[in-house]
């Protein structure tokens, strides 16, 4: 065969290879995205069959609806829970979204669920996050265990409050009132196999 007629099927033969494997790889990205659902205030949302982190969190049977978010001063949240102490040198800068979340379990007997994750929670909108603040957790549900998992008991429901907590004058992730009020933040309550996003309109 000349040489000529073999470098062009070579040529030929390397750019099949090509868009054959670009084709494959473009079939396995979108085959991995992960479908997203979003769900407005006052939403119950299933939560069956899905996981925050983990594969092996199960919580079957349960759902989790947003009812309520208000902005506040740090100040205002603690001192409507009755814990205002100067030993928490508070600032005024120091703000607090308090989100009132229903979480319903629909199981009829107990089947031994690790519980929601709930530590894992946060609230973003694109690059701006606010994370849940651990000591008004514990101060606003002091009933709570201690690592953030909570499971209900079978056929029954329960309010909990969580505050996700930000400073406007710190010197890391600092973020304006005006920036949280004007946002569209969302609760991710599952990452997979289906993304769930709850809105929160702040208030």
């Amino acid at each position: 065969m000349d040489k000529g007629i073999k470098l062009i099927v070579g040529i030929v033969l390397t750019v099949s290879i090509i868009i054959v494997g670009v084709r494959i790889w473009k079939v396995n990205t979108e085959d991995e995205k992960i479908k997203q659902e979003t769900y407005e205030m006052g939403e119950t949302v299933d939560l069956s069959g899905c996981y925050l982190f983990q594969e092996d969190e199960n919580v079957e049977g349960y759902s989790v609806t947003v009812i309520d978010s208000q902005l506040m001063t740090r100040q205002e949240f603690m001192e409507s829970h009755g814990t205002i102490n100067d030993d928490f040198n508070l600032k005024n800068d120091e703000l607090v979204v308090n989100v009132k979340l229903l979480i319903q379990n629909s199981n009829k007997q107990d089947t031994g669920q690790t519980g929601l994750f709930i530590g894992g929670y946060k609230l973003t909108d694109r690059a701006c996050f606010i994370n849940l603040d651990s000591t008004l957790l514990t101060i606003a549900n002091p009933t709570l265990p201690s690592e953030m998992f909570l499971a209900i008991r079978p056929d029954s429901e329960m309010v909990v409050e969580l505050p996700f907590s930000f400073s406007q004058n710190t010197k890391i992730n600092p973020i304006s009132k005006d920036r949280v009020e004007k946002g569209n933040f969302i609760l991710t309550v599952a990452f997979s196999p289906v993304q769930k996003n709850l809105k929160v309109n702040i208030r």
